[in-house]
């Protein structure tokens, strides 16, 4: 397992999970699919909320999933990729786990962000040599990509509400002055 020598391959239990967010400082961890796409987090929290008595850690984390996970939305939930994306002030990959409870993989904050855009593929980060950030069709960092967002939300939003920008606002839970700053700042023409 890269960046995470001292965990075994195999089902995690709650103890297991709890050890890897302590040793490496982490507070959120991904759960994907079986097509790695991001089906919601695990926190911190939540798992030592969950795991009241000394018994509870020798549970499996599947039956946590099942349980706790609160299923995403990776065109809404941004609040919950930058989370995710504070990890990477102290590490350099980020464990995922999968609906079993087993880790699968160790992602950088670029398959992260490409996870979350429903574009990750772990063929063409092999196959590049300049890594999976040359396949972001012209985005290049962060803060980009979370503007591209932000614009395409705005755009659905405002289209849903047939052009109302108060509704829109509302919608999004800004303030109508938020929506239209962030209008004029991202060029969007209406």
């Amino acid at each position: 397992m890269p960046n995470f020598p001292d965990i075994t391959p195999g089902p995690l239990s709650k103890g297991d999970l709890l050890k890897l967010f302590y040793r490496y400082s982490l507070q959120i961890i991904p759960v994907v699919d079986d097509d790695k796409r991001i089906i919601g987090f695990l926190r911190k929290s939540d798992l030592i909320a969950a795991s009241g008595i000394v018994k509870d850690l020798n549970s499996p984390v599947d039956e946590l999933i099942r349980v706790n996970l609160s299923q995403i939305k990776p065109q809404e939930d941004l609040d919950q990729l930058t989370d995710a994306i504070q990890n990477f002030k102290r590490i350099e990959s980020l464990p995922v786990i999968n609906q079993e409870g087993k880790i699968i993989d160790a992602w950088d904050k670029i398959d992260l962000m490409l996870a979350w855009a429903g574009k990750y593929d772990r063929s063409l980060k092999e196959k590049s040599e300049g890594g999976v950030a040359d396949t972001m069709v012209g985005i290049t960092s962060l803060p980009e990509y979370l503007s591209k967002v932000e614009r395409d939300l705005i755009l659905k939003s405002i289209k849903i509400h047939k052009g109302v920008i108060t509704k829109a606002a509302k919608a999004l839970g800004i303030s109508t002055a938020s929506i239209r700053y962030r209008i004029k700042k991202l060029k969007i023409n209406i």
